[in-house]
């Protein structure tokens, strides 16, 4: 048996009624209280999460962004590296070829002078190609 039915004093009894609603509402305070805080917690932990996963994201695209450039660097510094040694090369071969020519012309009698005329080339030139060792 509960105060209030027991008791015949209305006085009383909205007392006990008031105290309930009191009760009831300070209940429901906390409840609502620990409902915000528990979303307002899930909220946080979620954006510490998500800061988490965009961190973690950057970390990655940088790293495959690096990865990913390296190896675009390397193909561009072979494929320039390889052109530049086709260019010295054919370079070297004609140097070759004509200081083998101007050698033959040379030893067998041909001054400087005369071999820049033929070649229609500066006498520094014919020198040049003079001093390589074929």
């Amino acid at each position: 048996m509960d105060i209030q039915s027991t008791t015949k004093s209305p006085e009383v009894q909205k007392t006990i009624v008031m105290l309930r609603e009191l009760s009831a509402d300070e209940k429901l305070h906390q409840e609502v209280y620990y409902r915000e805080k528990r979303l307002h917690d899930e909220a946080s932990a979620l954006k510490g999460a998500m800061r988490e996963g965009i961190a973690i994201g950057e970390e990655r695209g940088i790293a495959i962004g690096e990865e990913r450039g390296i190896a675009i660097g390397q193909e561009r510094g072979i494929a320039i590296g390889e052109e530049r040694g086709i260019a010295i090369g054919q370079e070297r071969g004609i140097d070759i070829g004509m200081a083998k020519i101007l050698l033959k012309l040379y030893n067998s009698g041909n001054i400087v002078e005369q071999l820049s005329g033929m070649f229609d080339m500066p006498e520094e030139e014919v020198k040049r190609l003079l001093a390589i060792k074929c």
